[in-house]
């Protein structure tokens, strides 16, 4: 069984999701896990590193599942960028499917 979630609980989701307005590789994936023994995880949490200027050893690395907005993974490309607003509708639309 599931419950709506209420306005308090979004507000927790969102605080512990954080808010990232491009896509960002999954924090587990090889990408992930090579920016961050790399440095560069904050750096690219603030604006994506494109991949030709990225340490060579990490241009080849897969970031599956990309994530956007607050946490959102679905349908979410490498190189997406959202608005503010984008964010917003996707995690009502995804919070009215729970």
């Amino acid at each position: 069984m599931t419950f709506p979630i209420n306005h308090a609980g979004e507000r927790l989701l969102k605080k512990s999701e954080g808010l990232v307005l491009h896509a960002y590789p999954d924090p587990r994936s090889p990408l992930g896990v090579g920016l961050q023994q790399a440095g560069l995880w904050r750096q690219y949490l603030k604006k994506p590193i494109p991949r030709e200027v990225m340490p060579a050893h990490l241009r080849g690395l897969d970031g599956k599942p990309w994530t956007a907005g607050y946490g959102d993974t679905l349908d979410v490309q490498e190189g997406d960028v959202w608005t503010r607003a984008e964010a917003e509708s996707r995690l009502i639309e995804r919070l009215d499917q729970i």
